[in-house]
């Protein structure tokens, strides 16, 4: 998967898509440049190209087709047929997104997606045991209390 499709690119390009281009119920495969999608179909708008990827995973040389199965992967979807879970977000359908618009509700799990992935990255093993996450608002781990700044400063491992 190209390493260029993480959160921050989808965020950036569904957030300049208008409300009005945006579909639920249908992908809207269409190669019309101003018809409305949903998210998949904003990134890929042929049917047949995105089938092929599924059924080709190793096969190259399509970025539309897999900047869909990136978005569908990126969301913890498995990218199989009528089964999309980026589809059932856009429409509604997943009950942790009931925001207003498709749109809303990608961008919603996008977000999502980008606060679970910084909240991995904050975790750090300690002596004791305890894998932190860090509250930025106090400093403090949230599992063990241990403050961010009594900590000593570990040195990386050669």
């Amino acid at each position: 998967m190209n390493t260029k499709f993480d959160a921050d690119y989808f965020i950036n390009k569904f957030s300049a898509i208008p409300d009005w281009r945006w579909l639920s119920g249908n992908i809207g495969f269409r190669d019309e440049p101003s018809a409305p999608h949903c998210a998949v179909g904003h990134c890929c708008p042929s049917e047949f190209r995105i089938r092929y990827f599924i059924e080709h995973p190793d096969a190259t040389g399509d970025e539309q087709a897999q900047e869909a199965l990136a978005l569908e992967r990126l969301l913890g979807g498995t990218a199989q047929v009528g089964s999309w879970l980026a589809t059932k977000i856009n429409d509604g359908l997943d009950p942790r997104y009931k925001h207003d618009s498709p749109r809303s509700r990608i961008l919603a799990a996008l977000y999502d997606v980008k606060q679970q992935q910084q909240l991995q990255n904050q975790q750090q093993p300690v002596q004791h045991g305890c894998v932190h996450m860090w509250l930025e608002t106090t400093g403090t781990c949230l599992y063990c209390c241990a403050s961010k700044s009594a900590l000593p400063v570990q040195e990386p491992a050669l």
